[in-house]
């Protein structure tokens, strides 16, 4: 007789609901955090922007970000005008972007029709300055200066 040790698939699916539980319980506990929610929001913009720059220049198209106050969009050149790529990715409820461009407040429509920052084919990127706030104050800055990457500041 073979003498089999280990755990079974259904004591390893206990456990990690478990886990997931006792990980949403203190998640909750936590209640919201505006602060690490405006870092993830900045995280994945940038992202975004980076892998947006290395398509533009691989596929030799233009793109571009359209910014709401509370979402944005990535954008792409078809023929004649700009089109939507993607829906639009919104911000956790309680945060709002703030963007300026060579020193002054752009403003942000809720259904805009143009990207405010451009990604080119030759790796340029409108220069931007973009915060993201909350009632209270502002959380992160996000600085491009259209060449290199991007920086994410506190405040």
């Amino acid at each position: 007789m073979v003498d089999v040790r280990g755990f079974t698939l259904l004591e390893v699916l206990v456990v990690l609901v478990l886990i997931a539980v006792v990980a949403g319980m203190v998640n909750l506990a936590a209640g919201p955090n505006l602060g690490r929610d405006a870092r993830y929001q900045a995280q994945g913009l940038v992202a975004l922007l980076d892998a947006s720059r290395q398509q533009a220049v691989l596929e030799g198209r233009q793109l571009g970000i359209a910014f709401t106050h509370h979402g944005y969009q990535l954008w792409q050149w078809q023929g004649q005008r700009w089109q939507p790529l993607q829906r639009q990715e919104a911000l956790t409820p309680g945060l709002a972007w703030h963007l300026e461009q060579d020193g002054l407040s752009v403003p942000l429509a809720a259904e805009p029709t143009v990207p405010h920052v451009l990604i080119l084919s030759n790796d340029e990127y409108t220069a931007f300055n973009l915060y993201l706030e909350s009632a209270q104050r502002r959380l992160l800055h996000i600085a491009g200066d259209g060449i290199d990457e991007l920086q994410i500041d506190e405040g």
